[in-house]
This record gives C-alpha cells, sequence and structure tokens, in this order.
C-alpha cells in the first residue's frame, strides 16, 4: 500500500468517481504531498490537487517534475 500524505482527506467510500481520481494520481506519483507552481516573481506558490479525474489527467502533465515514484 502506498503511503499517503498526512494532507490526504479520503472522499466517501460510495463515492467511486473520486476514488479513480485518488487512484489516478498515486499510480502516477502523487501521492497528497504538496505541488508547486513557478510564479511570476521566480518564487513558487502551492497548487491545489484537482477536483475531478479529468483536471487530474492535466495535473500529473503538468506537474510529471514532481511526482515521487513509489518507494
Amino acid at each position: 500500500m502506498e503511503m499517503l500524505s498526512r494532507k490526504f482527506s479520503a472522499p466517501r467510500s460510495a463515492d467511486v468517481r473520486q476514488w479513480k481520481k485518488v487512484q489516478f494520481l498515486v499510480a502516477h506519483g502523487f501521492r497528497f504531498h504538496t505541488v508547486y507552481c513557478t510564479t511570476e516573481s521566480g518564487g513558487a506558490r502551492s497548487v491545489r490537487y484537482p477536483a475531478t479525474l479529468d483536471e487530474a489527467k492535466d495535473f500529473v502533465v503538468a506537474f510529471r517534475d514532481q511526482a515521487r515514484p513509489a518507494p
């Protein structure tokens, strides 16, 4: 079993769509650790995790450099 960040909040057990999104993110190395994007000033700000599976597909592409492979 993959270790998820303490920030992870499990969806309701009956919410199949949300569980599919979680499964997809974890399979791609996103275990709910903080993900950052670069700001115009050169700093970084944290990014919210996606709300839907469709958004998750774009998220893993955009932030693939921050994915953490399974131990």
